[in-house]
């Protein structure tokens, strides 16, 4: 721990101790808990959160809920973004990949029914129910 730290503790210069940081937590944990299943939940459905989707989701919940904030720029900082990430280990923020030419055009309506006819004939042989 840093001299200085102490020495402010020492002398009672710390109003709350506990805080971390200048401004403290923003989110409560609980609060931070929603946004990470709000993420899963959009991940689920393809479409998952980029890192500046992430900081512009927290600014706007922050900015909703009136809550004191050092956001600036219509988007949380970065440092913001790695004490979330930090704080939440279970969540994963990844950049995305672009879909390959050829895996978009193979994705038509031919293909997919193809697919499900033989997956219907196999599992029809191997006696198995959907």
């Amino acid at each position: 721990m840093p001299r200085k730290t102490l020495s402010r503790h020492i002398k009672g210069a710390v109003k709350k101790p506990g805080n971390l940081g200048r401004f403290g937590c923003i989110f409560s944990p609980k609060f931070e808990q929603a946004i990470i299943e709000h993420a899963v939940m959009l991940q689920r459905m393809l479409f998952g959160l980029s890192t500046m989707d992430l900081r512009k989701l927290a600014f706007q919940i922050a900015e909703h809920k009136k809550m004191p904030r050092s956001f600036s720029n219509g988007m949380s900082g970065k440092g913001w973004l790695r004490g979330f990430v930090a704080h939440n280990p279970d969540l994963c923020i990844r950049n995305s990949e672009p879909t390959s030419l050829a895996r978009a055009i193979g994705f038509n309506r031919p293909n997919v029914d193809a697919f499900y006819k033989l997956y219907k004939k196999q599992l029809q042989s191997s006696n198995l129910t959907t």
